[in-house]
């Protein structure tokens, strides 16, 4: 392969004209002529995938409902995967160690709901106090008269969460098969997870079996990011714990007092919190043990006494992207195209907004898509690989894009070489620097060459015939 040129020659009847390539034009080139070498030059009609469109609509449902039908989820919905048990105990003992925490509203129309801690079952080195006492003396656990989970203000039930916990559903399809090309042989997993459409986020409550009582006002959301932050400060981070990107929300258990009458757990006792005398809206109550006891309902401003995730759900894909950063050192490199991966959904939520999902970050470069830099959306550095098999693990990430437009390909992505940034391309029979593929594609590890991972690459570039992967 002959070197790359550096510059342009005009001629004309009596002089020749030379005009240096630009930085962007000398990386543009220098890319190209690695990529012909590795895999020959691309067929005049090559679209690199952006041709064809699969765009489906996610129908307007104007019911407010909560859809059981978890080996049906993946047809629509991009599954949200099981918490795990590390993810779990962090979630857990930060709400049961700080007290009345921020609350951080969200706004979402569908959406998943993901058991976490059922109060009362692991409460060592707790603030909290999750497992109550009577008047009389006898243990009370408030999440067991907890009941009939509900979102939005209009109180909608989230089905199968009561007693404090979520059933667990051991049909969850997220679009996983034994045999890829056969759709009816799913494979299926269990979790406590309930799917939202069309509702609100405005407010969560449940219902209190002890008194029949709604409490729409005992919850707090809080975000993963302060969850490890706190963590950051307190103790190490464990393996598999990270909850950055996520949203929880927590319960504070509480049978409050109505016209002067105590709810009682049984006859002549009380579902009470002992409070120092002088607490605002405390009730006195002498007793035979003590004349200057002083209660003030169950609540006590831990929200643990019942804790989930909720976590916005996007439609499943349109697309997704693959790239390269233009940093390719020789023709013998591997060209793995995972420097970023991303999924979208063309005008979700709205016309003129798309949904985009951050899958992986293989490259060590600022990359941006749409206004967005990768590495600082996964709360990492610029030189952090992110779900390559090299660098960190992390959970997807999901942000919304602005344009009007229903070409997946106009949406921007760009490298920064040498202080300057560049768009990556895709152009009709021209090398590209970003490749569509159908969200089912499995991106390459680190430094496993496409054509490795996938045989028929190289023939697809050239020829522009059937699926390659």
């Amino acid at each position: 392969m002959a070197a790359v040129a550096i510059s342009t020659v005009f001629a004309n009847c009596s002089n020749q004209e030379v005009i240096p390539m630009t930085q962007e034009e000398l990386v543009k080139a220098d890319y190209e002529a690695k990529f012909i070498q590795k895999f020959g030059k691309p067929s005049p009609d090559q679209t690199w995938g952006f041709g064809k469109s699969s765009t489906k609509s996610v129908a307007s449902i104007g019911t407010r409902w909560a859809d059981p039908n978890a080996n049906m989820w993946a047809e629509t919905w991009t599954v949200i995967q099981p918490l795990t048990d590390a993810q779990k105990d962090k979630v857990r003992r930060y709400f049961q160690n700080n007290k009345t925490p921020k609350n951080t509203p969200v706004n979402y129309t569908n959406f998943w709901v993901q058991d976490v801690y059922k109060g009362g079952t692991n409460t060592e080195g707790s603030k909290s106090t999750e497992r109550y006492k009577a008047a009389n003396g006898d243990e009370f656990i408030g999440s067991e008269k907890m009941d009939k989970l509900t979102a939005g203000s209009d109180n909608q039930h989230i089905n199968n969460y009561n007693n404090g916990q979520c059933s667990p559903n051991e049909n969850i399809w997220d679009g996983s098969l034994r045999d890829p090309s056969n759709q009816n042989i799913k494979i299926f997993h269990t979790d406590k997870l309930m799917l939202m459409i069309n509702s609100m986020t405005d407010c969560f409550g449940f219902s209190n079996s002890l008194q029949g009582n709604q409490y729409n006002k005992n919850y707090v959301i809080v975000p993963g990011d302060v969850i490890m932050q706190w963590e950051s400060a307190t103790t190490a981070n464990g393996e598999n714990s990270d909850v950055s990107g996520m949203y929880f929300v927590g319960f504070d258990y509480d049978a409050n007092f109505d016209n002067g009458v105590y709810h009682m757990v049984n006859t002549n006792t009380y579902m009470v919190t002992e409070v120092p005398e002088g607490t605002p809206d405390a009730f006195h109550i002498p007793n035979t043990s003590d004349e200057r006891w002083y209660i003030a309902g169950a609540a006590d401003g831990y929200y643990s006494d019942w804790i989930v995730r909720v976590c916005e759900a996007t439609p499943k894909p349109d697309y997704r992207i693959i790239a390269e950063d233009l940093s390719v050192e020789d023709a013998a490199s591997d060209f793995d195209f995972n420097d970023v991966v991303f999924d979208v959904k063309m005008n979700y939520p709205n016309n003129g907004v798309h949904t985009i999902i951050l899958q992986a970050a293989g490259g060590t470069l600022p990359l941006k898509v749409g206004y967005s830099e990768v590495h600082e959306l996964f709360g990492v550095s610029t030189t952090t690989m992110v779900n390559t098999g090299a660098g960190v693990s992390k959970a997807p990430v999901t942000f919304k894009y602005a344009q009007n437009t229903t070409n997946v390909n106009e949406i921007p992505v760009k490298v920064q070489k040498n202080g300057q940034w560049i768009e990556l391309e895709a152009l009709k029979g021209k090398v590209a620097s970003k490749i569509c593929v159908q969200p089912r594609y499995v991106w390459c590890a680190e430094r496993k060459a496409i054509d490795t991972v996938y045989p028929n690459f190289s023939q697809w570039v050239r020829e522009n015939n059937d699926l390659w992967y």
